[in-house]
């Protein structure tokens, strides 16, 4: 039922088990996209086999930041992490590569250059001081819009299977600078 947690297994991370929240962000347009994008960019067509996908990557990164977090959680009593941080910090792995354009990095190339990219960059390095690749600024632009505020308020923060009493301080502008590598956010516990 959408109260119960679905199970994944991973060719690398093995068997794991997402939230029911993050079911529907996996299943959202903008993470399925990433289905299609390889993350060895063109060298699939050498190495047929190399068939990894951002999509792959992003799930596997979910799972890589809880056993972080759990590990922390177990051996340092000053790095406990809050069930809000978790929950954010999950997103933030979830959604970190959906900037992604085809053919992964490659397509960096057709805008890292372009001068509205490169105010946006320093935007962001003069307000967060990070320095961010392509695909990070691009996913952090996405996180923090509005159009995906929106989806989000609508088909994760309001849903019937999430507490709403915690994601309603979930902050997307603060997920959005974990992707960027920000340590700029006044509210950061970590």
């Amino acid at each position: 039922g959408a109260d119960s947690r679905k199970i994944i297994h991973d060719n690398v991370w093995g068997t794991n088990s997402y939230e029911p929240w993050e079911i529907a962000l996996i299943d959202s347009p903008l993470m399925q996209r990433l289905r299609y994008i390889h993350q060895t960019g063109l060298s699939f067509y050498i190495y047929p086999t190399s068939n990894h996908t951002r999509f792959d990557h992003s799930l596997g990164m979910a799972t890589l930041v809880d056993r972080i977090i759990e590990n922390l959680s177990k051996n340092c009593n000053r790095c406990r992490i809050d069930k809000i941080d978790r929950i954010s910090l999950r997103i933030a792995a979830l959604l970190h590569d959906v900037g992604h354009g085809p053919y992964s990095h490659i397509s960096e190339e057709a805008y890292k250059n372009r001068d509205e990219y490169k105010i946006i960059k320093r935007y962001f390095k003069k307000t967060y001081d990070v320095n961010p690749k392509p695909h990070e600024l691009m996913s952090s632009l996405i996180v923090s819009s509005d159009i995906f505020k929106n989806w989000f308020k609508k088909n994760i923060s309001n849903s019937d299977f999430v507490d709403k009493s915690i994601f309603k301080d979930i902050d997307l502008d603060a997920i959005a600078g974990f992707i960027v590598g920000s340590s700029k956010d006044p509210n950061r516990k970590f």
